[in-house]
């Protein structure tokens, strides 16, 4: 199955696991391309999310990082043509940590998705408490896996190629294959 990654804000760094999986020998990723990574305008990841799933096909799955996360839900309450979408560390857009240049996020629409959804969360991430990140995997109508205290899941939180992340997504993309 084809994956597309849509990073967070400024994208993944070089030892961010998306970057990592998309350098993994067998795995068919890709990353979506924004506008611009630092400047992130709702508008512009929601058609650059719609230009690569159009571009890949239906049987991609879309596996998205924290402000990431809010365009491809968005998107997938709207009937978005791919396989199944795995949120991991989606931020809370009412929570103190959240970022004022991605503002323009928080009037993105949560609806249930209407493709296969994992919600995928950190028990102690700055960005996103236990209790929002449940409310939103039931929002969006995602199955939800909390890992426990790994902070925001990403590369400060020193995952690498993060084979536990890889294997519950493979697990999921194996439950939804035709």
């Amino acid at each position: 199955m084809k994956i597309l990654t849509v990073p967070g804000i400024d994208g993944s760094g070089p030892g961010h696991w998306q970057s990592l999986w998309e350098q993994r020998e067998g795995a068919d990723c890709t990353r979506f391309s924004p506008s611009s990574w630092s400047q992130p305008q709702a508008g512009n990841w929601l058609e650059a999310v719609n230009r690569e799933v159009q571009h890949l096909g239906s049987e991609v799955l879309i596996v998205a990082h924290s402000l990431g996360c809010l365009p491809v839900a968005h998107l997938a309450g709207q009937e978005l043509a791919c396989r199944g979408i795995v949120l991991v560390a989606p931020p809370d857009v009412h929570g103190p940590a959240f970022p004022p240049v991605a503002l323009g996020f928080a009037d993105l629409a949560a609806a249930p998705s209407t493709v296969p959804a994992l919600v995928i969360s950190s028990s102690n991430d700055p960005y996103c408490t236990p209790t929002v990140a449940t409310q939103l995997a039931v929002r969006w109508g995602a199955e939800h896996v909390d890992l426990g205290p790994y902070g925001h899941l990403n590369e400060s939180a020193g995952l690498g190629q993060w084979d536990r992340g890889w294997n519950v997504i493979q697990d999921f993309a194996g439950q939804i294959a035709l």
